[in-house]
């Protein structure tokens, strides 16, 4: 019996610690400085303000990444009406294969732009200060691939 009450007493003064260090990190250091630059850090990436332009910044993203795909899509439509109008290779002139050359390459620059998205904002959702989203954002986008 007399063991328990000095456990009793310890856990008390364990949690009485742990309280009083609490207070002290977040009232008193940041009006001494200890801690503030980490509060302020943390008000900062959870400000109200903050979240929703991170919210507003990964919508975007993700809107111009559903544009460009679609570009993609159109850009193959556009290269494959010209191969049916344009007939056999073979037979194409100059003009042809310089049109044809200029549909690819249009095509390939917006794959391009496709992936210099994509890893930006995978970055972004690696972060830890935008784990505040999860569920909320898709936490990563693949690259466009070929048949995808």
């Amino acid at each position: 019996m007399k063991g328990q009450g000095m456990e009793i007493i310890a856990g008390g003064l364990t949690v009485l610690f742990m309280v009083g260090f609490l207070f002290f990190l977040l009232f008193i250091g940041p009006i001494l400085g200890f801690v503030g630059g980490w509060w302020n850090s943390l008000w900062q990436h959870a400000s109200p303000a903050h979240v929703l332009k991170t919210y507003e910044w990964f919508k975007e993203q993700h809107t111009a990444m559903g544009q460009l795909r679609a570009d993609i899509e159109m850009a193959d439509i556009q290269i494959q009406s010209f191969e049916e109008s344009a007939g056999a290779r073979s037979q194409w002139d100059w003009h042809d294969k310089e049109e044809h050359s200029r549909l690819v390459t249009v095509r390939m620059g917006y794959i391009q732009r496709y992936n210099q998205l994509a890893a930006q904002y995978n970055a972004e959702a690696s972060k830890i200060t935008t784990k505040w989203f999860e569920g909320g954002i898709p936490q990563e986008i693949a690259k466009y691939e070929e048949g995808t």
